[in-house]
């Protein structure tokens, strides 16, 4: 029996589009769960970081007397979107984009126009984990880096595995 033959008999086409779905929510829900943590020098006043509202009502003479500290800041995929900039929007889609798909295949029943998503699928979770990657490379990952990764691999698994079952009904008719 070829590994075809196996896969068709032992896995359930909708199991393996849920599990698809379920990572795709996964990689949603990373959005707002840390992604990296790194140690910075702040100024100080009185022993605490000044905030950025503080630090804009100085001068930058004013700033370079103060003392530092060591700060632990967490960066979260959303802590830094800023509507203007065109990286914030790539970083943002690195975590929508299996909702976006969902969406424009919902109406999809032509099998060359489900090849096509598969092709823009697998495409994306490339993208996804080249700018999460991108995202904290000089920085701790932690749980939502790690996560996020392990969503997109999943999802790289299963549209995998539906590609070969749909190859395997395009070779029998």
């Amino acid at each position: 029996m070829g590994m075809m033959n196996y896969w068709g008999s032992f896995m359930n086409r909708n199991a393996i589009r849920l599990t698809r779905r379920i990572a795709g929510i996964i990689l949603l829900i990373c959005l707002f769960l840390p992604l990296s943590q790194c140690e910075r020098s702040v100024p100080a006043k009185d022993g605490k970081a000044l905030t950025k509202v503080e630090l804009a009502q100085m001068s930058e003479e004013e700033i370079n007397e103060l003392p530092r500290i060591e700060t632990l800041e967490v960066s979260y995929a959303l802590s830094d979107f800023d509507v203007k900039k065109l990286d914030s929007w790539f970083i943002l889609f690195s975590f929508i984009w299996p909702l976006v798909i969902w969406l424009i295949s919902l109406p999809v029943k032509k099998p060359r126009s489900q090849q096509l998503i598969y092709v823009a699928e697998f495409c994306l979770c490339f993208y996804s984990a080249y700018f999460i990657y991108v995202a904290i490379i000089l920085e701790e990952p932690l749980f939502g880096w790690y996560l996020s990764i392990s969503a997109i691999v999943g999802y790289l698994i299963t549209l995998l595995i539906l590609f070969a079952l749909f190859i395997k009904d395009k070779r029998k008719g």
